[in-house]
């Protein structure tokens, strides 16, 4: 397997058949050959490590090692559309990666330091794959505004997330602090004005800094 990472673009070829026979260490060695094949070989590798009786990796650690590799980075570097590819592909494996998987994996990932770039991206895969992953998924954005996710890369990501989650998300938009949710909400003045309708029915329930920042 050192080899076939020494092999280029086209060394993940070589490990293909190899998959199924893996080990977990294996696995995770040969993942970044394996993101270097083109999407359609990608997406049958992915498939034939998760569909593995027993998979050498189960789903979601499948996925947390996928976010732990750095796009373009040195040896172990990937292209960021292969890593979006691939993480997709494994989304779209419902059988496989259940809510269940997706959540799980979720979890870890919202705990590393730094967060991985491709977050936000899976967090709003799953809501939209898994609509029932609601208080899930509010749980792991609960989870990213107390480590200050405002002053990441995934701010942008996250304020989606929160206004495609209306009306669950309301408290997140609440516990925003004051300058990041006067900028969140002059983005989507249409999630300023349900709030706004909210906290006047609900006043009490309301932060003070947030109603200030709602002109209430």
């Amino acid at each position: 397997l050192g080899l076939v990472s020494r092999l280029g673009p086209h060394g993940g070829a070589y490990a293909v058949p190899l998959l199924p026979f893996l080990d977990e260490s294996q696995s995770v060695a040969v993942l970044p050959a394996l993101l270097r094949l083109d999407k359609g070989d990608l997406t049958e590798a992915l498939a034939a490590l998760a569909h593995a009786e027993p998979p050498p990796l189960a789903p979601r650690a499948l996925l947390l090692q996928l976010h732990l590799l750095k796009p373009e980075d040195g040896e172990r570097g990937v292209p960021l559309k292969a890593l979006i590819d691939a993480v997709q592909a494994c989304i779209n494996e419902r059988e496989v990666f259940t809510r269940a998987e997706l959540t799980a994996a979720l979890e870890e990932v919202v705990q590393l330091d730094p967060l991985p770039l491709l977050t936000m991206r899976t967090i709003i895969q799953t809501m939209v794959n898994w609509p029932d992953a609601a208080t899930a998924v509010m749980g792991l954005l609960r989870t990213l505004l107390e480590r200050e996710v405002w002053a990441t890369k995934l701010w942008g990501g996250y304020v989606r997330c929160c206004t495609m989650a209306m009306p669950l998300s309301r408290e997140l938009f609440y516990a925003m602090p004051p300058a990041q949710l006067e900028a969140a909400l002059a983005s989507h003045p249409d999630v300023k004005q349900k709030l706004v309708a909210h906290a006047r029915a609900e006043r009490g329930a309301v932060p003070t800094a947030a109603l200030g920042v709602l002109g209430l």
